[in-house]
């Protein structure tokens, strides 16, 4: 007995129209996005820039007088001491990002676009600017490193986020007169990981907890601890060790001035939020030395997902980070930087290599008026929807373009009052 069924009729399943009588049913409600928590931005000193002042503004400060040290004689006249200012500037800068709807997408896809990007580009938005933020201050904050470790390639998997670090950072800043956020409290930015090892202190955290504040244990929230607010961010990324990638020299071009050691690192850039979240050892050109007429060709990781940064030794022989800089950025996927033809004197420093098999992840610590958010008025972080008309570039009202601008700029205000503290997890 022959009998039709639901396959018979819609043998790729209700997804081909061309070959089922069924169609995929489409929920109205759509799925939540991953959360993601932007707090950088609240913690900084929003400072906004008027209009017709140019894109750069300065702060100024006045540092204390020199207490005298010996005492005055009776009728003479003590020396002058002469005031002294110190300065940070910011220009801002002016980012955008452009959703282009066709009519024929708003008329025929279920759910209302432009709604959808709306919300979607004020995501980007907010984490645009934490990204920004923690840019700077991952690169401009001092380091602070659990017990001994002295550097991040030298973390252990046991040198976690714990107390005596947190309250030698604590002490770091009081010690330099950080001012607190609220009148008691420095702000303690972690990710979930770190979070987790603080949490996991049985014998200090959940004592100060039982009694007290039993709703945070329960919630999994630190609230405030050993001096400061702390605060959790997943919007930062955990550094770890990249592998592969290789480099060769050929062809006749080159001016390295003789035959040399040439050192090169590569660092993996994820596409979603712009994090340098991959970073590799520094490594020579191998056995077949670089002579004075040859350049050398780096290829760089074939993993999906992140665009990849290569960077040269400045001299001969030479693999610290202080010795390498940026020759090129955003390479694709089992690309090339090619045509290196000289060592590279300038450019921007890679970021610390990570140990093997360790997670790195960060923290930051903050006084107030460590850093600011400068925004320029007039053009700060305006969503912007084209009305659905016809007009010179559009006649057909085909197109309908939503987007973002805003220009900003993420500054340290006082290196002294904030600190970066590199930690492995026992979580992650």
């Amino acid at each position: 007995m022959a009998s039709t069924t639901f396959s018979t009729l819609a043998p790729s399943g209700g997804t081909n129209p061309a070959t089922d009588d069924a169609v995929t049913y489409i929920r109205e409600e759509l799925l939540d996005l991953a959360e993601k928590l932007t707090v950088f931005a609240q913690f900084a000193e929003q400072v906004s820039l008027p209009q017709h002042n140019s894109k750069t503004i300065q702060f100024s400060r006045y540092p204390y007088l020199q207490l005298p040290q010996t005492p005055a004689s009776e009728g003479v006249t003590g020396s002058d001491q002469a005031l002294s200012v110190q300065t940070v500037t910011a220009t801002t800068d002016q980012w955008i990002l452009t959703v282009t709807l066709t009519d024929l997408a708003q008329l025929t896809i279920k759910h209302p676009l432009v709604p959808v990007v709306n919300d979607l580009l004020g995501y980007a938005m907010a984490q645009l600017v934490d990204r920004e933020i923690y840019n700077v201050l991952v690169s401009g904050a001092t380091v602070v490193f659990p017990g001994s470790v002295a550097s991040r390639a030298t973390l252990s998997s046991s040198n976690i986020l714990d107390d005596a670090t947190i309250m030698k950072t604590a002490a770091t800043l009081r010690s330099l007169g950080a001012r607190s956020m609220d009148g008691m409290n420095y702000i303690l930015i972690v990710d979930p990981f770190s979070e987790a090892d603080v949490m996991a202190q049985t014998s200090t955290f959940l004592a100060a907890h039982q009694f007290k504040n039993v709703e945070a244990l329960y919630n999994s929230e630190i609230g405030r601890w050993r001096g400061y607010r702390v605060v959790r961010s997943n919007l930062m990324p955990v550094i770890a060790l990249l592998s592969g990638g290789s480099a060769a020299a050929s062809g006749a071009d080159g001016s390295w001035g003789g035959t040399v050691d040439v050192y090169w690192k590569i660092t993996a850039k994820d596409n979603q939020y712009g994090f340098e979240s991959q970073i590799g050892a520094a490594s020579d050109t191998g056995t077949t030395a670089v002579t004075i007429n040859q350049h050398i060709v780096v290829t760089v990781p074939s993993t999906a997902g992140y665009t990849y940064n290569v960077y040269v030794s400045d001299t001969d022989a030479t693999s610290t980070d202080a010795n390498l800089h940026l020759f090129q950025s955003g390479i694709a996927p089992s690309g090339v930087s090619d045509s290196i033809l000289g060592f590279q004197a300038t450019g921007v420093n890679p970021p610390p290599t990570p140990p093997s098999g360790v997670n790195v992840h960060t923290a930051f610590a903050l006084g107030r008026q460590s850093n600011a958010m400068v925004k320029l008025s007039g053009d700060n972080m305006r969503v912007l929807v084209t009305p659905q008309t016809p007009s010179d570039s559009d006649p057909a009202a085909q197109r309908r373009k939503l987007s973002f601008i805003g220009s900003f700029k993420s500054v340290i205000l006082n290196s002294d009052f904030l600190r970066k503290i590199e930690t492995a997890s026992a979580f992650g």
